[in-house]
């Protein structure tokens, strides 16, 4: 791996492990504070199709009545891995039943809690 990728990968699990560190801390303004204006949220509820949620305000709802509704919620991370090639890269976050991706430098997460 050349060390510009290396760079772009050691960035890109910085963004994760910080977005989670947020979410531990129900930090909605610091998970935010790490998407993009554009950002989208894809959630599996309700089935079958689930949900989507575009935008920053959007996003920052959805997140504010998930914290609400789960006080308790906590993730750990069971596993990061990287996927890639010249024309296309992801790093994918394993979070048991959440996962949350980022490709290239859009972000967005599928959630299954």
């Amino acid at each position: 791996m050349s060390p510009i990728r290396m760079s772009r990968l050691e960035s890109a699990i910085h963004v994760v492990l910080e977005f989670n560190e947020a979410f531990n801390r129900h930090d909605v303004a610091g998970m935010m504070q790490l998407m993009s204006d554009d950002c989208v949220f894809e959630n599996t509820a309700p089935a079958p199709d689930g949900s989507v949620y575009a935008g920053k305000a959007a996003v920052t709802q959805f997140w504010q009545d998930f914290f609400r509704a789960s006080p308790q919620a906590h993730v750990a991370i069971e596993e990061i891995f990287w996927r890639g090639s010249p024309v296309h890269h992801a790093l994918a976050l394993r979070l048991g039943r959440v996962e949350i991706t980022v490709v290239g430098n859009r972000r967005t997460a599928n959630a299954y809690c």
